[in-house]
């Protein structure tokens, strides 16, 4: 599957720029992210922001089809909680375990691939919608990758002009960020039995809203 989504968004985006394109444009957009990060054995919410690039291949047109690349920078943190084994107690014969809290950073470098399909254009608005695929990398406190696929479920373009359109997009994204080495090994107590787990990856579920502005080019 990973080979699959790679190859069909290389050749996707070959295709893409090879071909000539009207109102196509590029500038910059941020991102603002919310929702839940899961590691099996314990998840936290997330809310954060980011910045890119953006390019559009149809920002305006007769045309029903655009593809619409970011390359963004993310960065967040978040607090985590579970139980650590801390001692063997010999008089009860019993495993105590106690509550530890600990802070978790991490950077993004994504690619978001987007294929959109115009519901509604005239010459001042634009409404579409489309799935996304993301590869990514992942960096700081630890070296992975990250794939994921969304939707799109609200894209909408405001022309200003024949030289600028500002761009908003309402959209949900699951990504898994896989690490090259495991980020850490917890001992965990759920009241009932204890576990040796190695963290080797990271379910995400986004909601995002990303604004961008673009300058046309004809």
């Amino acid at each position: 599957m990973t080979k699959s989504i790679f190859i069909l968004s290389i050749i996707t985006t070959l295709i893409l720029f090879k071909s000539t394109v009207c109102a196509s444009g590029r500038g910059f957009n941020i991102p603002i992210i919310f929702g839940n990060i899961d590691y099996d054995l314990y998840e936290s919410n997330i809310n954060y922001m980011g910045i890119g690039y953006i390019y559009d291949s149809n920002l305006k047109g007769s045309n029903k089809f655009n593809y619409r690349l970011n390359i963004n920078f993310e960065y967040f943190q978040h607090e985590y909680h579970y139980y650590q084994f801390d001692e063997f107690d010999p008089i009860t014969q019993t495993m105590i375990y106690v509550p530890r809290s600990g802070v978790h950073k991490r950077a993004r470098f994504l690619s978001d691939h987007i294929f959109g399909f115009s519901i509604y254009n005239n010459s001042v608005f634009k409404y579409w919608l489309g799935p996304m695929l993301r590869l990514g990398l992942i960096g700081v406190e630890d070296l992975g990758v990250s794939m994921g696929i969304g939707i799109t479920a609200a894209g909408m373009n405001f022309n200003l002009g024949s030289k600028f359109t500002i761009g908003i997009e309402i959209g949900y994204m699951y990504d898994r960020d896989m690490f090259f080495h495991s980020i850490r090994s917890i001992t965990y107590y759920d009241g009932i039995k204890h576990y040796d787990k190695k963290i080797n990856s990271a379910d995400n579920h986004l909601f995002i809203l990303k604004f961008s502005l673009f300058s046309l080019k004809p």
